[in-house]
């Protein structure tokens, strides 16, 4: 009986203190609305899908981007003539990758193209490189009444946060 009336005080306690500190942070509408306008992550999303042909010398990259253009089969090309292992099996295939967090040099020569474009050839670091535009997502920005719950939630745990650090640090003086 007295562990269970412990147990019983100690809820009571937690939950009185929970909501005298919970009280004393409030989030506003414009606070929420503001964190969607400017957080880097709630933010509309692009992915691309690209294919590449890697070979050794310049003259070599001419030659086959002249036959693409011709209407050579890239696929066949990168499986074939490409200096990068796994184009044998992947047909040059790279993975998706989100524009911004993909390599500079392969975002440059596909940002403009259409979907099924091809590059202009590129001096990588592994040869010359021809990229191919195999599609292009975009994910919208998650709408504001779909997110809104959750940013209060974060926005009133990070005052939260900064409340009990506040009140620790008077005790300490």
């Amino acid at each position: 009986q007295a562990k269970l009336k412990m147990i019983q005080d100690d809820f009571i306690t937690q939950e009185y203190v929970r909501a005298y500190i919970e009280k004393k942070v409030e989030v506003s509408e414009e606070e929420v609305e503001k964190y969607y306008n400017t957080d880097p992550e709630i933010k509309e999303r692009e992915y691309l899908k690209v294919s590449q042909i890697v070979v050794e010398k310049d003259a070599e990259a001419r030659e086959i981007l002249g036959a693409l253009k011709k209407g050579e089969y890239f696929k066949k090309l990168a499986t074939e003539r490409s200096i990068d292992p796994e184009a044998k099996y992947t047909a040059g295939e790279l993975d998706l990758f989100e524009k911004g967090k993909g390599k500079k040099e392969i975002e440059d020569a596909v940002s403009k193209l259409e979907k099924g474009g091809i590059s202009d050839i590129v001096k990588t670091k592994g040869g010359y490189s021809i990229f191919k535009l195999d599609s292009r997502k975009i994910d919208p920005k998650i709408p504001f009444l779909k997110i809104k719950d959750e940013i209060m939630r974060k926005l009133k745990l990070k005052k939260l946060t900064e409340l009990v650090e506040k009140e620790i640090e008077e005790l300490k003086k």
